[in-house]
């Protein structure tokens, strides 16, 4: 059966310094760039292998930035001939050449932030606030002025040291008609999850995390019995044209590629739940994790399945779907503030409930 979903990392390299992540960490290979040859024929073996098919999306992106590829324009155009649909994700740091093509088939886009102040981005992203804001701005102009109104949306990653700032993105977005959506900030690296798990991270280092992420470290790494992984119902394809095990493996790791786009390749990923770096991984807790973070795994990520998605298809006026994403904005805001709220609830009772032990003993 074709993937539905599958990630192309056709830019696997980013601008951005994100302490928690294997690229913004400098933590894994330095990656390239996808020439448009390449990502041809490998669009070619994945559609004669049944691997993906014309209701397959591809998303053009896993750890790099895509906008700072030097040849968007020829990978655009490749889609379009084969008639795909895409989507993308960016750090807004770069502005693309937006014209009809680009469009064409493009049927949403997320704009990453880490904040929504120049003091978050100097903790995270490392780049300019007010440009970000602009660019944003920028590009949503642009893709409405040639008629687009499929999904644009703002993933904001909430911090322990952002969540004041959760109100003002909201009003940012309601201007701007488009939607938001909270995912808690992780570890977005596979070094430091291994490291954290098996506690071999410096003391300064597990610190900082404890204290910038809302992870607990004795609670939130326990997976279900049975608990099967999300990354095996996707496909994940680098700038090499390889096939990576899953898009949390980084590239220097031993395990990391099953090969390229080649009639065993089916083979390969149907037996990736019996892999050992899978069995560690699932095992440890990582992936369960990484793919269960407060608002992309649980009930805010079904909110916005079932309600934000159905109405973009139907193609709504811009004044309709500027109310729409207020209101669902406001409802995942509430959400997300009772939800910060309990669990600081939550941890403060666990630390007194440890303390006392302590005490006992």
């Amino acid at each position: 059966m074709p993937f539905r979903a599958i990630f192309f990392e056709v830019a696997g390299i980013c601008n951005g310094r994100c302490n928690y992540c294997v690229t913004g960490a400098r933590n894994a290979n330095p990656g390239g760039f996808m020439e448009a040859d390449t990502f041809d024929a490998t669009l070619h073996d994945l559609e004669r292998l049944n691997l993906i098919d014309s209701r397959s999306v591809l998303n053009l992106y896993i750890w790099g930035e895509l906008f700072l590829h030097p040849d968007l324009r020829s990978i655009i155009h490749v889609i379009n001939d084969h008639r795909l649909r895409y989507s993308i994700s960016t750090n807004a740091s770069i502005i693309p050449q937006i014209d009809e093509a680009f469009v064409q088939n493009l049927i949403g886009i997320r704009f990453s932030m880490c904040g929504f102040s120049q003091q978050s981005y100097d903790r995270i992203h490392k780049f300019k606030f007010d440009r970000i804001r602009e660019n944003i701005a920028t590009i949503v102009s642009r893709l409405r002025s040639l008629g687009y109104n499929q999904w644009i949306e703002i993933c904001f990653h909430v911090y322990r040291f952002n969540t004041n700032e959760l109100r003002e993105c909201q009003r940012f977005a309601n201007d701007l008609g488009i939607s938001l959506l909270f995912f808690d900030a992780c570890l977005n690296d596979w070094w430091q999850q291994e490291g954290f798990v098996q506690k071999t991270l410096p003391d300064e280092k597990r610190r900082e995390i404890l204290d910038d992420l809302f992870i607990h470290e004795k609670r939130l790494w326990n997976a279900p019995k049975g608990w099967r992984c999300p990354q095996f119902d996707s496909l994940v394809v680098n700038e090499r044209g390889e096939v990576p095990v899953c898009c949390n493996v980084p590239n220097n790791h031993p395990s990391y590629s099953l090969g390229t786009v080649d009639d065993g390749i089916t083979r390969r990923l149907r037996n990736r739940p019996n892999l050992p770096i899978c069995k560690t991984c699932r095992e440890s807790g990582m992936g369960y994790k990484w793919h269960h973070l407060t608002f992309k795994g649980g009930s805010w990520r079904f909110i916005m399945k079932n309600w934000h998605h159905p109405m973009t298809r139907a193609r709504l006026s811009q004044e309709d779907r500027a109310s729409y994403n207020r209101f669902l904005s406001t409802v995942m805001l509430l959400a997300l503030e009772a939800y910060l709220f309990l669990s600081t609830v939550m941890l403060l009772a666990l630390e007194a409930l440890e303390r006392e032990r302590s005490r006992k003993k």
